[in-house]
Formats: C-alpha cells, structure tokens, sequence
C-alpha cells in the first residue's frame, strides 16, 4: 500500500486557521528527512545557503533565490551535507484561491528569481507568520484573514511567470479544477469514474466527453498518467518494481508492467536499471 511510505498529513503539520502556515527553514548539515510524499502542498523559499533537493528522483541544486514546489503526487527528500534557510509556507487545497488553482496545478517543481523578486517574497511571508500569530492569539483585526490571503496570493503569483499561459487547468471551470486537484492527491485510490463525475458535479453519462473537452485525454489515461509518473519517481529513487506497482494505485504487477511498457516505452526494470546507472 501507497501508506508505506512516510507520509506528512495536512491535520497534522498546519495548524493555522487559514491553512496555510509559514515558518522559517533552517537546515544544518547533517540532517536528514528521508524520502516521503504528504496530502497538502509545501512552497520553499530559499534565502541562503546550498544544497541539493531530490523531487520525483531528479536532483535539483538549492541556492538563494530557489523556490520549489511540492505537490502531493511528488515524493522528495533533501541531501544532508549542506545548510540552507529560508521560508518553508505549507497549504492545503482549500487555501488556494480558485482563480490560481491553474497555477499550483500547472507550474514546475522548481524556479529561480531575482533579488527584487525575493525581497518581496519575504514581506509577504512574514505578513502571514504575524497575521496567523494574532489569529491564534485572538488579537486580530476583523480583516486579518483577508490580509493572509491576500499575501498568499502574492505568493503564488510569483510561480505564473513559471505556468504556461495555455495551461489547460487556467482555462477549466472551477469543476474540473475541483477535481484535478483531487486526483493529485487521491490517484493512488480506486477512483470510478462514478465517483470522479460527482467531484466535478457533472453526471456520469456526460463526464467522459467534459474530461477530455477540458483536458484533452480521456480520465483513464489521466489517472493512469499520475500513477506511472508516480512509479517513475519511485523506481527512480530505489523502490522495488513490487513497491512501486502497488504505492502508486496499481492493483496487479501484470497490469502495471502493461501500462508501463505502453506508457514509457520499456519495461519497469530497464526503467530503474537506466535511472539507478545512469
């Protein structure tokens, strides 16, 4: 099961009303968090410092200005041989405004900006550290969530200039966002097509011809799509072909190998053969 592997649960690390919370990141050298996935979304911003971060098994180098974006269809860890800080923001779906859902959906793991860009960033992260101190000390103004959100916003805009104006996500209505943002984190689950039409609260008999209208496959491969890249990311940091089958919603090794071979064109074993000896 997909619980195997260490998870981070949103009930547990935001505890802010607002759900989204922002603390600052201080690593020293020598620490570790092993390899995990979590059922929110993580945002780092780095001040200072260097070090390399592991997402879906690609290196990518932390340096100042480096911002990243975790998903809950990523897993990732952190090498310990560097210190680094920086803001570390957390946020779960219903903290993301809808109109900038297309964003989170659809922007790369990882963007670098400039020292103007990161100057900003900061304000806007300690504008939310303070506002959610004074909700939890119940000293707010009466418009201090809209304050955080609205700083939150700021936030996320700075990932747009990274997010393809094309995007199919930025253009959906708020149904099938609603449900693209499910499946992010829910892929790994026996999800029928029954059951997605009511997510996206359109009928059953119509779902199948508004997926593909709005985003251009059918929600099989879709869904499929997740899984694989989810065994990709797997595969590719050490994870047995059985673990890695079954973490990622796969109900048989025999169908697994199938979509793999169909999807990637190889095998699962050439598939990890070629990434762990590269």
């Amino acid at each position: 099961m997909y619980s195997d592997i260490p998870m981070l649960r949103a009930e547990e690390k935001i505890p802010d009303k607002t759900g989204i919370t922002i603390r600052t990141l201080n690593k020293q050298s020598g620490s570790r968090c092993g390899i995990h996935w979590h059922d929110y979304y993580t945002l780092d911003i780095i001040l200072a410092g260097n070090g390399t971060h592991y997402i879906n098994s690609t290196a990518y180098k932390i340096e100042r200005g480096g911002i990243f974006l975790i998903r809950p269809s990523d897993i990732h860890y952190i090498d310990g041989s560097e210190d680094f800080h920086g803001f570390f923001i957390r946020f779960t779906e219903q903290a993301i405004p809808e109109k900038y859902r297309g964003i989170v959906h659809n922007c790369r793991n990882t963007m670098q900006v400039g020292e103007k860009e990161l100057d900003a960033l900061r304000v806007y992260c300690e504008a939310v550290q303070s506002g959610n101190v004074r909700l939890a000390e119940g000293c707010a103004s009466p418009w201090e969530s809209d304050i955080i959100a609205h700083n939150f916003s700021l936030l996320l805009l700075a990932l747009a200039s990274d997010t393809p104006v094309d995007g199919t996500d930025l253009k959906s209505d708020e149904k099938i966002t609603t449900l693209m943002h499910y499946l992010d984190i829910h892929f790994r689950e026996n999800i029928t097509v029954e059951k997605a039409a009511a997510i996206a609260n359109v009928s059953p008999s119509y779902f199948p011809a508004y997926f593909r209208k709005n985003v251009g496959t059918s929600y099989m491969e879709h869904l499929l799509s997740l899984r694989i890249n989810y065994a990709c990311a797997l595969l590719g940091s050490g994870f047995s072909i059985t673990d890695s089958c079954f973490s990622s919603g796969f109900g048989s090794l025999s169908h697994f190998n199938s979509i793999f071979k169909r999807k990637m064109g190889i095998t699962p074993s050439k598939y990890k053969k070629q990434q762990m000896n590269p």
